[in-house]
């Protein structure tokens, strides 16, 4: 593995460093021993990243951006992050998401127009080329550990089958490591269509009983984060003495109703956790 503090970061994946030491015939030799395997790590100070887009949400609503719509959370959390107010927003699903996971113009990325529109034309196939990597996975390469909830319109509709493949899928060449929601363009809130990963899940709960998804969501992205929070990981080495450090970085895409969102933002955010918040809006 690769140290975070001396990794040279131009090229993704980052090199491996080749061994260039003498070789020993016996393990048992006192000098056979080898640097530590370092795993690797977001640069210091790296900060966590949380990204929330709210589906169907026109630029003037919340009151983050002036609007009449008083989101004092939103407010917050703005105000202590970043806000974008010149996203090209493409008025869509598909290619709204796909410009902000990519960082590209949606046509770049072959989504054009929604996914079940897709057509042979350059850049509304709906398959995102080679070329252009995801954001999501570039931090990944750089040590951040990677997540995505909530809705995924990104996927070829002849791919969204339990069968694969799952190139297109978040956790296959999107560049997250977990993924928990939907594909597609709509699901029902009560009795959801989801996957954890690429398996189907089924919910513990009847509507009855209190489920929604949104709530079901946010709860999983919380329990997530959480559980991302601490660094486990013990490098092989015969001098290494775990600290439980934290992560220095974690990316987080999460996509929430409008209607809800106000009253179930605050829960994402552990007082133990500063994220910079990037808010937008489709």
């Amino acid at each position: 593995m690769t140290s975070s503090s001396s990794a040279e970061r131009e090229v993704l994946p980052i090199p491996d460093r080749p061994y260039d030491g003498p070789v020993f015939e016996d393990a048992k030799d006192p000098a056979a021993k080898f640097p530590p395997i370092e795993p690797l790590r977001p640069p210091a100070d790296a900060p966590n990243v949380l990204i929330m887009l709210l589906d169907d949400a026109g630029f003037g609503w919340s009151s983050a951006f002036g609007g009449p719509c008083q989101m004092p959370t939103f407010e917050r959390l703005a105000g202590g992050g970043l806000k974008f107010n010149r996203f090209h927003t493409t008025a869509l699903c598909s290619p709204t998401q796909a410009a902000l996971l990519s960082g590209r113009n949606h046509h770049t990325v072959g989504m054009g127009g929604v996914t079940e529109l897709a057509t042979s034309a350059p850049g509304y196939s709906s398959i995102w080329p080679n070329t252009c990597a995801p954001l999501a996975e570039t931090l990944k390469l750089n040590g951040y550990a990677t997540a995505q909830f909530g809705k995924c319109h990104e996927v070829p509709v002849w791919e969204t089958s339990p069968l694969g493949p799952f190139d297109p899928w978040p956790t296959g060449g999107g560049g997250f490591e977990y993924f928990y929601g939907f594909l597609g363009v709509e699901t029902n809130q009560y009795y959801p269509a989801l996957y954890e990963g690429t398996m189907a899940v089924e919910q513990g709960k009847t509507p009855q009983k209190g489920y929604h998804f949104t709530e079901d969501m946010t709860d999983r992205t919380i329990e997530e984060t959480c559980d991302v929070g601490v660094d486990t990981a013990s490098p092989v080495s015969d001098d290494y003495t775990p600290d439980n450090s934290r992560f220095t970085g974690s990316i987080k895409w999460v996509q929430i109703d409008i209607g809800e969102a106000a009253e179930d933002v605050d829960r994402l955010i552990t007082p133990e956790e500063r994220f910079k918040i990037a808010i937008t809006r489709q």
